[in-house]
């Protein structure tokens, strides 16, 4: 077995460890096979209804058509969680967030099992702050939740989800681009509405989409980034316990701005998105190692194609 292969294995606390090749994907119950052919069925309905609804839109004058936008925003609970945790609701990406419990449930194990009273958490990549809310909510208070998030408007969506869940006392959200080094680079984003994710940084580029399709991004915004080593010693910001890393393939310059932070015995467990790219991965979970970090559990999503999370714990 090669070292990608042994870093992704299955480790329990009482079992050998188990290569990555034997932990099979969850498999999707019967409710989500039912939602998938509802969603088939109503799609073409629904492209059409919103076309009408935009055509109506359009012969509105201009008050009435930002009284009925903002008519239209609402807000739902994430499914399966408890304590209920609500999001403001405009755009399909934002409806899709609705399912985190259902689409990645080793992060709400996580948050359960891994977090305790006291805990400082950061979650890097938090988009309109699902998990972030949860983990806020679920301790009442007793964790101190960082949720970094550079997109525009996931980070004004983030905002708005703290306050509908009055969670600013302990979810404290940052429009932060963190790197390998501080210094400006290039964010570029595959579409500015909220709830979207694959936006790339630096030398990468977005993954093509209905606004991208030129091989030019949707925009372009000039970020200054910030290493995770300066924001703790530099800044002072606190030490955490956890992190959640997940951005979209840029993991490993996360880690590199980050060896100091890795080094130190408060950091107990880290939630890492592991890239379909290799050399990514490979990347990341030696700068895992580095910090003395071993790998202690894999999951495998259950959609073809998507990345892998990898638990690292100290």
């Amino acid at each position: 077995m090669n070292q990608t292969g042994e870093t992704l294995t299955k480790v329990s606390k009482r079992a050998v460890s188990v290569p990555s090749a034997s932990v099979s994907p969850a498999q999707p119950t019967r409710t989500q096979f039912r939602n998938r052919r509802r969603r088939n069925i109503w799609k073409p309905l629904h492209s059409c209804l919103r076309r009408l609804a935009l055509g109506l839109g359009r012969l509105l004058p201009d008050e009435q058509r930002v009284c009925l936008r903002r008519s239209l925003r609402f807000d739902r609970p994430i499914l399966d969680l408890h304590p209920e945790v609500r999001l403001h609701i405009g755009t399909e990406p934002e409806l899709s967030r609705c399912l985190a419990a259902v689409k990645e449930p080793w992060t709400i194990r996580w948050i359960q099992e891994w977090l305790k009273p006291g805990d400082v958490v950061f979650d890097v990549g938090a988009n309109v702050g699902a998990y972030a809310i949860y983990a806020g909510r679920l301790f009442q208070g007793q964790v101190r939740v960082f949720a970094f998030e550079p997109a525009c408007s996931n980070y004004a969506a983030l905002c708005q989800n703290i306050a509908l869940n009055r969670c600013d006392d302990c979810v404290t959200p940052l429009p932060m681009l963190l790197g390998s080094q501080s210094g400006w680079i290039p964010f570029r984003y595959r579409s500015l509405e909220s709830g979207h994710a694959l936006h790339a940084s630096g030398d990468r580029v977005p993954e093509k989409t209905d606004h991208y399709k030129d091989g030019r991004p949707l925009y372009e915004q000039p970020m200054w980034a910030i290493t995770l080593d300066e924001l703790c010693f530099g800044e002072k910001l606190p030490i955490p316990n956890h992190i959640k890393l997940d951005v979209d393939g840029a993991e490993a310059e996360v880690l590199k701005g980050a060896a100091g932070v890795l080094q130190r015995r408060e950091l107990r467990s880290v939630l890492i998105e592991l890239a379909n790219d290799d050399a990514i991965r490979l990347a990341a979970t030696n700068l895992l190692r580095d910090g003395g970090l071993r790998p202690f559990e894999h999951f495998r999503h259950p959609e073809a194609g998507r990345p892998s999370y990898g638990l690292f714990v100290r």
